[in-house]
């Protein structure tokens, strides 16, 4: 194998075992800055449709300036405090639209993943829409634009995946990036994503068993009490048994002298 440096006209003999550690994809070396705006623009629209439920954008806002608050229409109700901070955030996100990585796969609405392993195939979750302003200059007249971002639910703490229409791709999001998007997207779906788990039936009561028709013994209150105190000596002593008196012996007879 041979590699040539860009800066030199030399070329270097190198050993083989160097692909094992080269990817073949292209894909692996594209440019990671997928989107940037002009130096002198900036976001002054946002707004974010839950494709599942297309009709009620989950945030749709607009400023007038870099530094401004974030106003919803008229008809919408009103931002809280809070979501102005998320807002920012975003829009900060967006000035430089980068890739973790790229899929091989050219960008398509139809575009179905199968993340860890998942038996159901999903598809884009998500369309972001953010426009920016580029204010007039002495050369040029003021510039507004918007750009289209399609967003897979968050797969996991590290991944979400973007696709863009105007630069023909799929990538993998940074983690800024998920970061946040995460309360302006799954943070207003959390109830409409939760699974609808029925609530079990109620359990029957456990019967009583009927009384029996013997009714038990009844057992006593107190038991009763056992005497530790040995039993009295007899004060008389019993009487010697009777013994019939003994027959006297015969008298023997008298021998002559």
């Amino acid at each position: 194998a041979h590699a040539k440096l860009e800066n030199s006209p030399s070329v270097y003999s190198i050993d083989k075992d160097i692909f094992n550690s080269l990817s073949t994809s292209p894909a692996k070396y594209r440019d990671r800055l997928v989107d940037s705006l002009p130096v002198d623009a900036f976001i002054n629209g946002i707004k974010i449709i839950d494709l599942t439920a297309p009709d009620t954008p989950l945030v749709s806002a607009a400023r007038t300036a870099h530094d401004a608050i974030w106003t919803p229409p008229q008809t919408a109700p009103k931002m809280p405090p809070e979501e102005n901070v998320h807002m920012n955030a975003l829009a900060a996100q967006l000035v430089k639209v980068r890739a973790r990585e790229y899929s091989e796969k050219s960008f398509s609405l139809d575009y179905k993943h199968n993340h860890l392993g998942t038996e159901i195939p999903e598809g884009w979750r998500y369309r972001l829409e953010y426009t920016f302003l580029r204010p007039p200059s002495a050369t040029a007249s003021a510039v507004e634009k918007t750009h289209t971002l399609f967003l897979s639910p968050r797969l996991g703490g590290t991944t979400q995946i973007v696709g863009s229409p105007t630069r023909d791709c799929i990538f993998h999001a940074e983690q800024a990036l998920i970061d946040a998007l995460f309360p302006l997207t799954f943070g207003k779906t959390l109830l409409r994503d939760l699974p609808n788990i029925p609530t079990p039936p109620e359990l029957p009561p456990n019967p009583i068993p009927p009384p029996s028709a013997a009714a038990p013994a009844a057992v006593p209150a107190t038991p009763p009490t056992v005497s530790t105190t040995p039993p009295a000596a007899p004060t008389t002593p019993p009487a010697a048994p009777t013994t019939p008196p003994l027959a006297a012996p015969a008298s023997l007879p008298q021998r002559n002298k």
